[in-house]
């Protein structure tokens, strides 16, 4: 297994939410990956109480999946001990 890294271009910075058209070079890597998923912050989307004092909500789309589909996740993160737990879905 492998996991790459990939920078977006400038346009991403623009989307609400990244895709694979923001991924540079991205014909070689929709073509060649198995697997792949956009983790963001999305500064708007707050869980206040939910988790813990200081963590932030991040935000997952599997853009492409041979094996295992398409889907949406949200992730609460809190920093200091490097932990992700899962969050329902925004309604």
């Amino acid at each position: 297994m492998f996991i790459l890294l990939a920078q977006m271009n400038r346009e991403g910075k623009k989307a609400i939410e990244p895709s694979l058209e923001h991924l540079r070079e991205s014909g070689d890597i929709e073509q060649d990956a198995d697997v792949v998923e956009f983790l963001w912050e999305n500064p708007d989307d707050t869980d206040p109480g939910r988790y813990a004092p200081g963590s932030k909500v991040i935000q997952s789309i599997i853009a492409k999946g041979r094996d295992v589909g398409v889907n949406r996740f949200r992730y609460g993160f809190y920093g200091p001990y490097q932990q992700f737990v899962d969050l329902p879905p925004r309604d």
